[in-house]
C-alpha cells in the first residue's frame, strides 16, 4: 500500500485543542504542569511545521515514561566562559535540549560562541525547535543528539548508529533559515506513522531483524534503516554520534531507552561582523536564491525552513488533521 492509497479516518482539530489534550495527558502521566506545557509546545510546533512524526503521535509513548524518567533536577556540572556540561539526571530531552540551547545562547552573549553538552538525557523530538530558540535571539543555533541504534552503517544490515538528528537555525528575514534533518533515510516517527496508517516504505530504505530488505514499517522498527545519501549520510551520522556521545562523556553506542547525549551550540554573528552586515548578507542570499531559474518555470526555489514556515501560518489558522485512532487515545489519556 502506498501513502496515496492510505486514507485513514482523521479529524481536523484546532491548535488550542491539540495543545490542551497534550498538556492534560502529560500532566495525568505524572509530569508537572510547567514541564508538561514545555513538552507540549515542542509537540505542537512539530505539528505546525508539518513534522507529525514528532508531534502528537509521541504523546502516548511520553505518557508511559516522561513522568518517571528523571531522577533529579538537571544541573550544570562543568562550565567556563564559552562552554558547559549539563547532567540531565534522566530528565527528558524535550526539556534538557531547551535548557542546553538557552544556556549556550546566554554564554554566547558574553563569549561570542558557546557549546553545551548534555549527559544522561532521553529523546528530544523536533530538533529544529531548539535551534530556533537561538535564531529567535539573533544567534546561529545548532543542536545534535544521539539515539539508540536504529541505523545500519553503509555496507551493513545491522543497526549500530542512532537516527542522529542535526538542526541548524540561522536568523534571517522574513523567516529563519532552518536545516533540520535526521541522518537516517527514514525516522522512527515516520515509521510509527507508516505503521499506524498501514503505509509501506519505498524500496531500499530498511531491513528487518534478520537483515533482509523490507517495505514493512513494523519490520523496519524491529530492524534497521539506512543512512540518507548513502556513505555521505553515514559519515555525517558518525560525526553526530561522536559529538553527542564521546565528546560529552557518554557511551558512544547507547542502549535502547538508556542515557543519551546531546550537544548544543550558539554563535553570535557580531563575533565576526556587525548585525547589520550579517542581516544584509542573508537578504542578498535570499535574493539570489529567489532569482534562480526553476525547473517548471513557475514555482520559486525555497530556502530551508520556508515550507515549514508557510505551513505553520496555515495550520495556526485552520488547525491540522489527527488520525481518529490517535485522537481517541489522546482523549483517553487526557481524561476525556
Amino acid at each position: 500500500m502506498s501513502a496515496s492509497d492510505a486514507q485513514p479516518a482523521a479529524e481536523r482539530i484546532t491548535v488550542e485543542r491539540a495543545r490542551k489534550l497534550a498538556e492534560r495527558a502529560l500532566c495525568a502521566s505524572g509530569l508537572a504542569e510547567e514541564k508538561a506545557a514545555a513538552v507540549a509546545d515542542v509537540l505542537i510546533e512539530a505539528e505546525l511545521a508539518g513534522r507529525s512524526g514528532h508531534g502528537l503521535i509521541r504523546v502516548p509513548g511520553l505518557c508511559g515514561s516522561v513522568g518517571k524518567e528523571a531522577r533529579g533536577e538537571p544541573e550544570v556540572v562543568r562550565e567556563g566562559l564559552g562552554h558547559a556540561v549539563i547532567d540531565a539526571k534522566g530528565e527528558t530531552g524535550y526539556l534538557t535540549a531547551s535548557m542546553a540551547i538557552d544556556l549556550a545562547c546566554d554564554k554566547a552573549g558574553e563569549a561570542g560562541i558557546a557549546a553545551v553538552g548534555v549527559k544522561d538525557t532521553t529523546h528530544a523530538g523536533f530538533m529544529g525547535y531548539y535551534a530556533r530558540r537561538a535564531s529567535a535571539r539573533g544567534m546561529i543555533g545548532a543542536v545534535c543528539a544521539e539515539t539508540f541504534p536504529r541505523m545500519a552503517p553503509t555496507g551493513s544490515t545491522e543497526a549500530l548508529l542512532g537516527t542522529n538528528p542535526l538542526a541548524v537555525a540561522i536568523p534571517a528575514e522574513p523567516h529563519d533559515i532552518v536545516v533540520d534533518l535526521s541522518t537516517a533515510s527514514v525516522t522512527n516517527g515516520a515509521l510509527m506513522l507508516m505503521k499506524t496508517l498501514g503505509v509501506g516504505l519505498p524500496p531500499g530504505l530498511a531491513f528487518d531483524a534478520d537483515g533482509k530488505e523490507t517495505a514493512d514499517a513494523a519490520a523496519a522498527l524491529a530492524g534497521a534503516v539506512v543512512p540518507f545519501g548513502g556513505p555521505k549520510g553515514y559519515c555525517i551520522a558518525l560525526v553526530v554520534q561522536i559529538l553527542s556521545s564521546a565528546l560529552v562523556g557518554m557511551e558512544v553506542i547507547p542502549e535502547r531507552g538508556g542515557a543519551y547525549g546531546m550537544l548544543a551550540a550558539a554563535v553570535a554573528p557580531e563575533m565576526f561582523t556587525t548585525a547589520d552586515e550579517f542581516a544584509a548578507a542573508m537578504s542578498e542570499l535570499r535574493r539570489r536564491v529567489k532569482a534562480l531559474r526553476t525547473e517548471d518555470g513557475e514555482a520559486e526555489v525555497l530556502l530551508p525552513g520556508e515550507r515549514a514556515w508557510l505551513g505553520r501560518a496555515e495550520r495556526l489558522e485552520a488547525g491540522f488533521d489527527v488520525a481518529a485512532g490517535l485522537l481517541e487515545k489522546l482523549e483517553g489519556l487526557a481524561g476525556g
